[in-house]
């Protein structure tokens, strides 16, 4: 899990009238805000009818925050100060793997 300095608090959540580059993969859609602190800050977004339970979806964003964290060294010297990362599809039918290689295909994308 991430610590709490590094996930968007609900009084710090940027406006999504903000630009931001927005990124889709297979499993999730990533939209990446202009930095506005020197750390990145990451938030999970699961609408209900994106997860069956509430336990699914604390599954999906331990998932996502895990592979974040391996991450969090490229992602602070990027140009992004915010990541809201969404599902695509129903969180029991996301696997790690999903998460880890739409994670990468991401990260190769905001390098280059």
């Amino acid at each position: 899990m991430l610590p709490s300095s590094r996930r968007i608090q609900r009084h710090d959540f940027p406006d999504m009238r903000l630009p931001a580059f927005q990124w889709t993969g297979r499993v999730l859609r990533i939209r990446a805000i202009s930095k506005k602190s020197p750390r990145t800050r990451i938030a999970i977004i699961a609408a209900k009818k994106y997860y069956k339970t509430k336990i699914t979806r604390n599954v999906f964003k331990r998932r996502v925050f895990e592979v974040f964290k391996n991450e969090l060294s490229t992602l602070d010297s990027t140009a992004f100060g915010f990541l809201l990362v969404f599902p695509t599809q129903h969180t029991q039918d996301i696997t790690f793997a999903d998460i880890a290689s739409d994670i990468a295909d991401f990260m190769r994308k905001i390098k280059a």
